[in-house]
């Protein structure tokens, strides 16, 4: 029996790279994740702005409504293959 593998991290980037005020942030997967079994892969997200997990955000956009300027914001984007994930992207 062969032991499932978690997905390689995917690349991820936070668009648009330089916001405005107007601007709704965004995640662009620019690499896709890979899975060395071959299983299908999905996602998941985590937003933090100053470093703080906001755990009311886990899609792939923020409102631009909840953004301040001078605030700086990321983005964790995990591979699952639905039994084991991978590490932040």
């Amino acid at each position: 029996m062969q032991i499932n593998q978690a997905p390689s991290a995917p690349t991820v980037a936070i668009s648009p790279s330089s916001p405005k005020t107007a601007d709704d942030l965004g995640v662009v997967i620019t690499t896709e994740a890979v899975d060395p079994d071959g299983d299908a892969v999905s996602y998941s997200y985590r937003w933090y702005r100053d470093e703080v997990e906001m755990t009311s955000f886990t899609g792939t956009t923020v409102d631009e409504s909840a953004t301040t300027r001078g605030e700086t914001w990321r983005v964790e984007v995990v591979a699952s293959d639905g039994s084991a994930s991978g590490t932040a992207g």
